[in-house]
């Protein structure tokens, strides 16, 4: 298991609303999500928490092992869902294959 909010390892990158750290592990992918209070609505926080595990679901087998931390940023509040799915996209290509 690993420490609550131990996010020094691994790769860093910034979307434009997210933050993602991939910690490289000979597990299957694993989604860590935290969106918290800057988005100040919990229908919001919700909203892109559906959104992120929709992505993991529909990617998870292009996504290489290992453990995956998506941290929201106060932008995705106003984000369309599109607009966020898209963000997340990115994703595949910040990380080589």
């Amino acid at each position: 298991m690993y420490p609550k909010n131990d996010h020094s390892r691994g790769t860093k990158f910034s979307l434009k609303f997210f933050r993602v750290v991939w910690e490289q592990d000979d597990v299957a992918p694993q989604l860590v999500l935290r969106v918290n209070r800057q988005l100040p609505k919990a229908t919001q926080r919700n909203r892109v928490k559906r959104i992120v595990r929709e992505f993991f679901r529909r990617h998870e087998s292009d996504l290489k092992k290992g453990r995956w931390v998506f941290i929201a940023k106060r932008s995705a509040e106003e984000a369309a869902n599109q607009e966020l799915f898209l963000d997340l996209e990115k994703t595949l290509a910040k990380v080589d294959h």
